[in-house]
């Protein structure tokens, strides 16, 4: 059908370009068939070139084999194919590169060819036969045409075949899936290897991987009059590209620079270079594809070069024929000596005709712009005939500048200067057909053919043509939309073949960028998205950007590189003031050690403010710490911390980190306290910072403080500080020549001279940089005044210039909308809010009136150029943000622009109304000012009509639309948070004073407080709401915002750590019911509930079923963590709040911290000695230590029996003074309001002063007396000490103390008594009149007066008890604290700690009443305001131990005596059994029945009755219990179908066990219908006399004899009998299979066990595994023996078909049956600990540090997962999800169609989480009737709150498509 000789000229040189279509399978063989066969010895070529590659599988008769032909060819063909049909080749680089692939549904193959693109000469204007060539079939689709050239004949075969196999081919040509109809170039997906990355991570500059490409900027070449509509047809398609591009978090920008050519830009001919620079960084911006070309049948404007060459321009004017134009081009043109070489610089137009800017009268500005065209016409042909002629005599001479269209510049541009030019542009050409045959005097002709006085131009035709072919031999990706030219208009939309048209163009225009966006989402590779390591590259980037070109700075950078040289004992500070340079030194520091760096050497940069993650110092040191993680110097232990990051260094593996403009950091944290960042760091870590010196920035002042403090404890630390001094006047002027020689620029004398003189007054890197943008723009004949005296009037300077040259208002509102903004601004942000100012507009339009109402992009193109040297960039979700660099430039531009409450209004209001989306999709009202109507009255009568026109004049508003872009909430597209909007809306609503609507619209409004919460930290929307509860607001709306204050205060730890809990979390401690039983109006929190419920029912989330934890409103107010706490073992001892109640001072893990509440930021922190213990004295900001003295000795330390005081400034620790004790006593007391330290030295009390150590006075002690408490009241009056005297050993008696009370003015004793116990602690209270006395046996509180007892309580030890002014007391009690009347002894308050021990309690007065802290580290606030009552049916009182479910509901018990049922689904309180004594064991029976041991009794708890129907005493007390059910497959005569047989072990020091077949005792006991739990007692001998004693063996469970035979003929009981104890498996089979285990080493066995199977492996390399469906044992070897050092890593687990083994980092998977080895996985990383087995077919990994890894049978990695503090996930699988746990979290995973694993949901408890179950309940009919099915996980924290948590999924329990947020 296809001639052979046809495939080269469709495929081959000058065949097809770009092709994409859909064919059957008969096209794609008859293509393929045609294929010719290469010769043998092109065979052996191809297999030499292809090294390697895969050779093609044969398709039916005729294989595919390699072809060297070139071309692009993409077929995309429906139907099947057989097996035998389907094929996959590589082949090299010169040959067809192709592949068949499935579809999804497989009913589709693709084919893709990857070949070279065509050649030149291929494309016809015209089908049918031509005079110089053959025919051509032309394939047309929607979105493209394509060209094939060949023989007629051949040509119509082929297109009849096409045509005849499908429908239609046009029908049918379409780009599909999001990809582009054109190839993209450089889209594809960067390859990387692990080398390049750890190279990056280790700051090295030579990690050659290269930036993402996350924008699309797309530069628009046209001619201004005849593509108008083309155009504006483009542009109203840009919002929705712009939308798609921000979901994929790309970019995309449109420089259209036809539209907005403003008077102002003419006149200083800048367009053509604005232009032309543009479309360069487009290219620089976007290399996959940035250039579309509208070029039709007009060539465009031709002016000459606004810039010629002094020398070409004296050789041009003597062959200009006319005197007359001679001297008027010397009278435009003037000589700029300033450039190199000298240029002729063409003047402004209002330089020489001033009325063409500077005149209001319309008819005066008319008549300057007719004289400035009429100059310019005779200007612009002189210049052509003088070129040409030029050109003529001298060949070297080029013409071409003086001779063509700014068009042909661009495309001139774009091809010269582009490396692949052909595949990034793309040229959509409208042809008029019949334009030769169109009068010239139609109306309209002039718009679209170029013409002259004399008619049509036909010097611009022909240089069109020229243009065409170049453009046609270059450009494969061409459209050609054919068109007959309508009379008087040209195009018009209203005539249906034109509307047509437009149609069609915008359709291509549309899917040309959706599908490039695509193509660009999809080249990005992964690490591309790393957001890691796009952090380390920003900075490294910035570093080598602005590290380069440093004039006079080798002082400073010699300073730096011995520091990094030399062993450090402290930070290197970089201080200088603003502009001083500081960032350029210390950028090229660090490029500088990124060039130099040694193998092993880390190098760490960050730049303050470059990226968004470097602006707040808890973002900053998590990705340092990070980095540092990921190159496997450092991990985190429990909870990791910057101290122990920054330690990991050695001298093989120095670490250098440098952190620049420290004040540059947000103050939302107390970032610039610098707490955060340690400065003790080991010889090997070098840290060098920068900051500005003032006070004001807080940077210098706490380095300085923490240095101070540093040297208090460490005689070797030194902070070391290099001064940046500005640079001298010399060195500046020489760095400006510099820099001017290189832009080919230089001054002259007198210019030279004024900066000199400047330079001599100051000389600031920064203040060289605004006089060098200035001097840019001198000419030679520029009279420059003296430059002004500070970098801040330097700056107004540009503002000045910007402001002549686009206006006041346009420069005011664009620098102000600029600096308004955080975090920078998008161009297209900048665009859009500018589009929407009216005021703006109308003085951008005052002379000119475009048909679309938007901001013109060159003025923003303009700002850009003009400050490009101040700007800095970064790329947030794709989009590239730009903002002001230096801080100079932020203060200069508010002082000027924003420098009136009005103008921060107007600038923060229009930003709102942006992201709030106010003006997206409709129009903006605004009215035309009363010259506008005048001017332009003619356009809006044409263009609105007449009466529309009369209603403006009369005031009435127009409208027109912005093209805003939507701001939604939530991206539709992928569910991600618009993060601009999020992070901005509430900045700007809060800024323009608009308070309601934050609270309604964001913090009340559940989708978007969400996304803030996604989008941003807690902190920051904790600011924003305190700032709207401090405006006046509705009562119920403000009490609603109180609640979510209070609620994200409590939450704000979890919801940074997890923040798509918040429906979850909301649901769970904001108690709805119980506050509006409490009267309270919460209507909006009412609405924000309902709408998180309704928002984790569409995406699934976990949802609590009632609030069960801690509630908002109640006493808990906040819980504050403390930072670089090891929580798990490290107690809190003492917390105290200011008396400004504004800072919290916390002791812990060897540290006395300060931290500021407003922030929760660390302020200060003190490092204290090992196991010290301080107090605080406010009034004199001192902190007393004590301390042991100990004795190094090796990796450990002995205390000794010595130690010391230390008073240290609070401020800086610096030691006030110290002193030796020879015997130390821990107890030391202080009394803050006289300023005295009391404590005891030997047998002596000590009394000194706090200033300066001097004894006041002293009193002995009896021999052996201590000191064991010490109080004094608030005013420091009243001082009280308890003095013990222990007994002698052997003595019985109890030991006594004195308690004494004395006044410390009058030096008296008022109080003495003698008590026969151990003394604790005192403290007074109730106005001092009482004293609380705290003993081993409880508390009393006595008269201070009297002596006599108030109250007493005897409710055991305290740990400690604390006093206070009222009449309350606070008690220290495990983990719960407790407020005491003094007055009765009675416990008013008692508040729950969470599980840790309270180690610290401090009483406040209102509105706090306490703050405790414990072993957890955190510290809790509590009000004074009661508890919200919970359903006391609904919480266990103690700790849950256990939860399982019967069949129908769900069991747990904890040690109080009460099992608890609850009903299900859902949960709901059913009933408990009260018990007389806490259960030991409990475990489900079948008939959802529940077997109980109490004691040593057995009861069974029948669920449906709520009955104890069955009672047995056992002769023990029984341990634990296990029920056992037979399955089917093991039925038979041992035993039925379903047979339980219950296994009963006693406690361990009894040892035994007893099994029992429960279906034969229950008809023993089935009179006992009914039992009283109540009254079971322990049973004694008489009553088990006849009770079958157990068999013991070493005290393990063994087969009661009853059934001992029977076990040995039943291998199933067998198994189930030691399934309990894993241990006497190995014995049993020891005893059984002697000849098959000799050589076994049980002693030191690993053992697995399931329902069905055992297996047991030895560490001498034995496998045995055991089941009741085997005959026999089957054993086998392994590798992991005893000559491994590691050997005790040996870990072993069994399923039903296969058994693993882990090693340290090796994983064996064998099969169960014959011990086959099926796969061996090494591991690298951390160890392997454990394995255990989770559902039928997975595994669960446990490796060091508390990474866990989902494996199934063939070894795949599933997910891993990694726990913050350390501890390993337990896991259940739960229908098609797997559902753990891990301290407080419950998280859900899913199975996906590829097998793998991904998070769909998590749930943040407010206690831990002991235990939880999970069940898939299937789908079953909701009150809508709709079948649903449910994962229901029910969990208990640690206080007893059960939590029912409900995620509803598909019914369909193989689904795999869940929609998660």
């Amino acid at each position: 059908m296809i001639g052979s000789d046809l495939f080269p000229r469709l495929f081959g040189k000058g065949g097809l370009g770009s092709y994409r279509c859909i064919l059957s399978p008969c096209v794609l063989l008859a293509l393929w068939q045609a294929l010719p066969r290469p010769t043998l010895q092109q065979q052996q070529q191809q297999k030499k070139d292809m090294s390697g590659a895969t050779s093609a599988e044969a398709l039916g008769a005729n294989g595919l084999e390699a072809a060297p032909y070139s071309g692009w060819l993409m077929v995309k063909f429906k139907g099947r194919f057989s097996k035998k049909q389907k094929f996959f080749l590589k082949s090299s680089a010169r040959s067809i590169e192709a592949f068949v692939r499935d579809s999804a549904q497989g009913g589709e193959l693709v084919l893709v060819s990857a070949l070279v693109a065509p050649t030149a000469g291929f494309r016809a204007q015209r089908k049918g036969r031509s005079a110089d060539g053959p025919s051509r079939l032309v394939v047309r689709g929607r979105n493209a045409q394509w060209r094939i050239t060949g023989d007629h004949a051949e040509l119509d075969a082929l297109h009849a075949s096409l045509r005849a196999t499908d429908a239609p081919l046009e029908a049918e040509m379409n780009a599909t899936d999001g990809d582009s109809p054109i190839a993209i170039a450089g889209t594809e997906a960067e390859e990387v290897t692990p080398e390049q990355i750890t190279t990056l991570l280790h700051g090295g500059l030579d990690h050659g991987l290269r930036a993402p490409q996350t924008a699309l900027a797309l530069f628009i070449s046209s001619t201004f009059t005849d593509t108008e509509h083309e155009r504006n047809g483009m542009i109203g398609q840009l919002p929705a590209l712009k939308a798609l591009a921000r979901s994929l978090s790309l970019d995309l920008e449109f420089s259209e620079m036809r539209w907005g050519v403003t008077p102002i830009l003419s006149a200083h001919h800048q367009t053509t270079a604005l232009c032309l620079q543009e479309l360069r960084r487009c290219q620089a911006k976007s290399p996959s594809l940035n250039f579309v070309s509208l070029l039709g049948d007009k060539y465009g404007f031709r002016p000459f070069p606004n810039l010629i060459a002094a020398s070409d321009f004296e050789r041009l004017v003597p062959l200009v024929r006319s005197s007359t134009t001679q001297e008027l081009l010397r009278a435009w043109f003037r000589e700029d000596a300033n450039a190199v070489p000298a240029m002729m610089v063409l003047l402004p137009i209002h330089e020489r005709l001033p009325e063409y800017l500077g005149s209001q009268d319309a008819a005066a500005r008319r008549a300057a712009s007719n004289a400035w065209w009429a100059q310019f016409e005779e200007m612009q042909g002189a210049l052509r005939q003088a070129a040409l002629d030029l050109q003529t005599q001298d060949e070297t001479f080029n013409a071409r500048p003086f001779l063509i269209s700014v068009t042909e510049d661009e495309v001139q541009t774009q091809l010269e200067e582009t490396a692949d030019a052909g595949q990034c542009s793309v040229w959509y050409r409208r042809c008029f057909s019949d334009l030769a045959q169109v009068p010239p005097s139609d109306r309209c002709l002039k718009r679209y053919v170029d013409m002259t006085a004399d008619g049509r131009d036909h010097d611009a035709q022909t240089l069109l043509a020229g243009l065409h072919q170049r453009m046609m031999a270059a450009l494969p990706h061409i459209h050609t939309y054919p068109l007959t030219y309508h009379p008087d208009e040209g195009v018009h939309p209203a005539q249906p073949a034109h509307q047509q048209y437009l149609e069609q163009l915008c359709t291509d225009f549309e899917q040309l960028v959706t599908g490039a966006l695509h193509q660009l989402n999809k080249s990005i590779a992964p690490h591309q998205r790393d957001p890691l390591l796009l952090e380390v590259a920003a900075h490294l980037q910035f570093a080598a950007r602005r590290g380069v070109n440093l004039v006079g700075r080798d002082t400073e950078l010699q300073s730096i590189k011995a520091f990094l040289t030399a062993p450090s004992h402290g930070p290197l500070v970089v201080v200088g003031d603003s502009g001083s340079g500081k960032t350029s030194v210390m950028a090229n520091a660090v490029a500088s050690a990124a060039v130099e760096r040694e193998s092993g050497t880390m190098v760490i940069a960050r730049f303050v403010g470059v990226t968004p993650a470097s602006r707040t110092a808890q973002s900053l040191m998590h990705s340092i710490c990070e980095q540092i993680m990921r190159t496997g110097r450092w991990a985190p232990k429990g909870e990791g911390n910057a101290p122990e990051a920054l330690e990991s260094s050695s001298a093989e593996t120095p670490l250098i980190v440098a952190i620049d403009s420290l004040d540059q950091l947000s103050e939302s944290s107390n970032g610039r306290s610098l707490a955060w960042l340690p400065i003790v760091l080991p010889p090997h870590t070098h840290l060098i910072v920068s900051t500005l010196p003032q006070a004001q920035y807080k940077c210098l002042p706490s380095l300085e403080s923490a240095a101070a403090r540093a040297r208090a404890s460490n005689t070797e630390f030194e902070l070391q500080k290099l001064t940046v001094l500005p640079l001298n006047a010399t060195q500046c002027l020489e760095a400006c020549i510099i820099w001017l020689r290189m832009e080919q620029r230089c001054i002259s004398e007198a210019q030279r001279a004024r900066l000199q003189a400047a330079f001599e007054q100051l000389s600031t890197p920064l203040y060289m940089r605004v006089a060098l943008q200035l001097a840019r723009h001198w000419f030679s004949y520029t009279e420059v005044a003296a430059l002004p005296a500070t970098a801040r009037d330097a700056i107004n300077v540009l503002f000045e210039e910007f402001e002549k040259e686009q206006g006041e208002i346009v420069v005011r509102r664009l620098v102000g909308y600029f600096t308004a903004t955080v975090g920078g601004v998008s161009s297209g942000e900048m665009l859009d809010v500018l589009s929407c100012d009216d005021e703006v507009l109308n003085h951008v339009f005052e002379w000119w009136l475009p048909p679309r109402r938007l901001f013109p992009p060159l003025i923003w193109t303009r700002f850009r150029t003009l400050f490009a040297p101040f700007l800095t960039s970064s790329t947030v979700d794709g989009a590239e943000m730009i903002s002001w660099h230096h801080r100079q430039f932020w203060e200069a531009a508010e002082a000027r622009y924003l420098a009136t409450a009005e103008d921060r209004r107007l600038c923060h209001a229009a930003w709102a109304d942006y992201f709030c989306g106010h003006w997206h999709g409709r129009p903006k009202p605004f009215h035309y000012t009363q010259a506008q109507l005048s001017r332009f009255e003619e356009t809006i009568v044409e263009t609105e009509g007449s009466d529309r026109f009369d209603a403006y004049k009369q005031g009435v508003a127009a409208e027109q639309f912005r093209d805003v872009l939507d701001q939604p909430i939530f991206w539709p597209q992928n569910g991600t948070p618009n993060r601009r909007r999020a992070t901005q809306q509430a900045h700007h609503l809060l800024a323009a004073g608009r308070f309601e609507e934050v609270a309604r619209d964001i913090l009340l409004n559940f989708e978007a407080l969400q996304a803030k919460v996604q989008a941003q930290s807690v902190w920051d929307v904790l600011r924003e709401a305190e700032l709207v509860l401090a405006e006046s607001l509705d009562a119920g709306l403000k009490r609603s915002v109180q609640l979510l204050l209070e609620f994200l205060t409590l939450k704000s730890v979890d919801l940074n750590s997890s923040p798509r809990t918040l429906p979850g979390l909301l649901h769970n401690h904001i108690g709805l019911k119980q506050l509006q039983e409490r009267g309270e109006t919460v209507m909006e929190m009412a609405r924000l509930l309902q709408a998180a419920a309704t928002y984790a029912r569409e995406h699934q989330l976990l949802l609590p079923n009632y609030a069960a934890g801690t509630l908002v409103g109640g006493p808990l107010h906040q819980v504050f963590p403390l930072p670089f706490s090891k929580r798990q073992s490290v107690p809190v001892t003492s917390i105290r709040l200011s008396s400004s109640r504004d800072t919290l001072y916390a002791s812990y893990n060897n540290k006395f911290s300060t931290f500021d509440l407003a922030s929760g930021a660390l302020v200060g922190e003190l490092e204290l000695f090992r196991h010290a213990r301080c107090q605080l004295c406010e009034p004199q900001q001192r902190v007393i230590m004590s301390h042991h003295n100990i004795h190094v000795e090796g990796q450990g330390y002995q205390r000794l029996e010595s130690g010391r005081i230390v008073c240290l400034e609070l401020a800086t620790g610096r030691e006030c003074w110290a002193r030796e004790l020879a015997q130390f006593h821990e107890l030391v007391g202080v009394n803050e309001q006289a300023g005295q330290v009391i404590f005891q030295d030997g047998q002596r009390i000590v009394f000194v002063q706090i200033e300066d150590a001097q004894e006041i006075v002293s009193q002995d002690l009896d021999e052996e007396q201590k000191l064991t408490a010490v109080a004094c009241n608030d005013d420091g009056t009243f001082l009280s000490m308890a003095l013990e005297t222990p007994v002698a050993d052997g003595d019985d008696a109890l030991p006594s103390t004195a308690v004494s009370v004395l006044q410390l003015q009058q030096h008296s004793v008022i109080l003495n008594l003698v008590l026969t116990d151990s003394v604790k602690s005192l403290a007074f209270a109730d106005q001092d009149r009482i004293l609380c006395i705290a003993t081993s046996a409880g508390w009393r509180a006595v008269e201070v007066a009297s002596g006599a007892t108030v109250s007493s309580s005897s409710t055991g030890a305290l740990k400690a008890l604390v006093g206070s002014q009222s009449h309350l007391c606070g008690l220290l009690r495990n983990n719960k604290a407790c407020l005491a009347d003094v007055r009765t002894g009675q416990e008013v308050r008692q508040f729950q700690c969470g599980m840790m021990p309270v180690t610290a309690m401090n009483l406040l007065s209102d509105p706090f009443l306490c703050t405790t802290a414990g072993y957890d580290g955190q510290v809790r606030f509590w009000l004074n305001r009661d508890e919200l009552a919970l359903d006391p049916t609904l919480h266990h009182n103690e700790m849950p131990r256990k939860l399982f479910h019967t069949q129908h509901h769900l069991i747990s018990w904890a040690s109080e005596p009460c099992i608890k049922a609850w009903s299900r689904p859902g949960l709901a309180h059913y009933t408990d059994l009260k018990l007389a004594e806490a259960p030991a064991d409990a475990c489900a029976l079948p008939n959802d029945q529940v077997l109980v041991a109490i004691r040593d009794n057995l009861l069974i708890w029948d669920l449906p009755t709520k009955n104890c129907v069955y009672q047995r005493a056992m002769p023990r007390q029984v341990a634990s219990l296990s029920a056992q059910i037979r399955p089917a497959e093991a039925a038979g005569a041992e035993g039925p179908e379903g047979q339980v047989i219950v296994i009963v072990s006693f406690r361990q020091g009894e040892g035994g066990a007893q099994v029992w077949d429960l279906a034969a005792e229950m008809a023993v006991q089935e009179h006992l219908q009914k039992v009283n739990p109540l009254q079971l007692k322990q049973a004694n001998a008489d009553e088990v006399a006849a009770l079958p004693l157990p068999e013991t063996e070493n005290g393990r469970p063994a087969l009661a004899p009853a059934l001992v035979e029977r076990a040995t003929q039943d291998p199933w009981l067998r198994h189930a009998c030691f399934a309990k104890d894993r241990l006497n498996i190995s014995q049993w089979c020891t005893a059984h299979f002697p000849h098959l285990l000799a050589d076994l080493d049980t002693s030191r066995a690993e053992v697995a066990v399931n329902n069905r199977h055992a297996v047991m492996a030895d560490r001498s390399g034995h496998i045995v595994v055991h089941g009741w469906d085997l005959e026999a044992p089957v054993t086998g070897t392994h590798p992991f023996t005893n000559a491994h050092e590691t050997y005790n890593s040996l870990r072993v687990q069994v399923n039903d078909r296969v058994v693993v083994l882990t090693y340290i980092n090796a994983v064996l998977i064998y099969d169960l049956y014959s011990l086959a080895l099926l796969r061996e996985t090494k591991t690298e990383g951390p160890y392997i600990v454990g394995v255990d087995a989770c559902g039928p077919d997975l595994f669960v990994l446990q490796f060091l540090g508390g990474i866990v890894s989902v494996m199934n049978e063939e070894g795949e990695i599933l997910l891993t997962e990694a726990s913050p503090s350390g501890l390993p996930f337990d896991f259940q699988i739960a229908g098609p999800f797997l559902v753990g746990r891990q301290l407080r979290r419950a998280a859900v995973f899913e199975r996906s169609s590829t097998g793998q694993f991904r998070e769909v949901a998590d749930f943040l408890a407010g206690g831990w989480l002991p235990v939880f179950e999970a069940m898939w309940v299937e789908a079953e009919a909701e009150k809508n009737d709709e079948q649903v099915a449910k994962l229901e996980v029910f969990t208990i924290t640690v206080e007893g709150q059960v939590i029912p948590l409900t995620l509803l999924a598909p019914a369909n329990e193989n689904a795999t498509a869940v929609s998660m947020a």
